[in-house]
């Protein structure tokens, strides 16, 4: 658990911000069960409003699927926006738009890696086929453009930049084994990869998460830039512990496949190198050998 503090926001203590975040540090979560409530109510109805005419297999199903999850991103939103002495309800459609731009990503995913289970219930793509549920993400990502192309000019460039970066990260990542092996050995590899791939990927929507924050609190550019900076660091960091924790449930299955090594390069090779990362990719192992040393590198990083 971080605790988030007044002092964290470096610019934030002198531009407004409540009582409640100058007087005393906050738990996140505790912050989260406040404004969270408020999120999803809004956040379902911009689903609903995307996928009530379209023909489904089972709509109420496929909203119960979308609408779930932590709403991270869009409370980092509210919690900038009241940290800098705005109204957080001017914040909520703002966080809406970052969750409705990060729930495609959820289900472009789950389709990518065939994971066929989203949160205890069947991921959308095994419920509507792939082809309707990308189609289905485009639209919440339209909902969202449109959502802050009617709250101004500089909201709608935010989260447009937002979009195209993300995608960008998608195509970075190298998720063929043979393809990726043959990347290394040519010293076609680029060791910032990683760094790259998470600041797109995860990076950029916390970071945007932030800056609408301090937009929706009428802060100056500068303070914007500030909540971009701040966020993007958080969401590097959540990327980076979600695949060490991926990496580590592999291990506790004692499997661990190429594709799934491909898919996780990134955290292994930070774990380890490129000759272990190759061979990893090359030589498919469930021994335990492999997994006790995989195990030592993680412990290592």
């Amino acid at each position: 658990m971080v605790p988030v503090l007044a002092n964290d926001l470096p610019l934030i203590r002198n531009h407004g911000a409540g009582k409640e975040f100058k007087s005393r540090s906050l738990d996140f979560r505790d912050y989260m069960d406040r404004v969270k409530p408020r999120l999803d109510r809004m956040f379902k109805v911009q689903v609903l409003s995307c996928v009530r005419n379209i023909p489904a297999n089972d709509t109420p199903y496929l909203v119960e699927t979308i609408d779930g999850g932590k709403k991270l991103r869009g409370c980092l939103t509210c919690l900038l926006t009241e940290s800098l002495g705005g109204n957080v309800q001017a914040g909520i459609p703002m966080a809406v738009a970052v969750e409705l731009i990060h729930t495609p990503t959820l289900i472009h995913d789950d389709y990518v890696d065939q994971h066929v289970t989203r949160r205890n219930r069947l991921a959308p793509w095994t419920l509507e086929g792939a082809r309707r549920a990308v189609l289905i993400g485009d639209m919440l990502v339209a909902k969202a453009i449109r959502t802050m192309s009617g709250l101004g000019q500089k909201e709608s460039q935010v989260i447009s930049r937002a979009v195209d970066l993300l995608s960008k990260g998608a195509l970075y990542e190298p998720l063929d084994p043979s393809a990726l092996a043959k990347e290394i050995e040519s010293n076609r590899f680029r060791e910032n990869l990683y760094e790259r791939i998470i600041c797109l990927k995860t990076g950029i929507l916390f970071g945007t998460a932030c800056q609408l924050g301090a937009i929706a609190a009428r802060s100056d550019e500068k303070l914007g830039t500030v909540s971009f900076r701040y966020g993007a660091k958080i969401g590097e960091a959540y990327q980076i512990i979600d695949d060490i924790i991926d990496i580590e449930n592999y291990l506790k299955a004692g499997s661990v496949s190429p594709e799934e090594i491909a898919a996780l390069w990134g955290a292994v090779y930070t774990a380890s190198n490129e000759t272990y990362l190759t061979t990893a990719i090359a030589s498919p192992s469930t021994s335990e050998s492999f997994s006790y040393e995989l195990s030592l590198n993680l412990e290592d990083s």
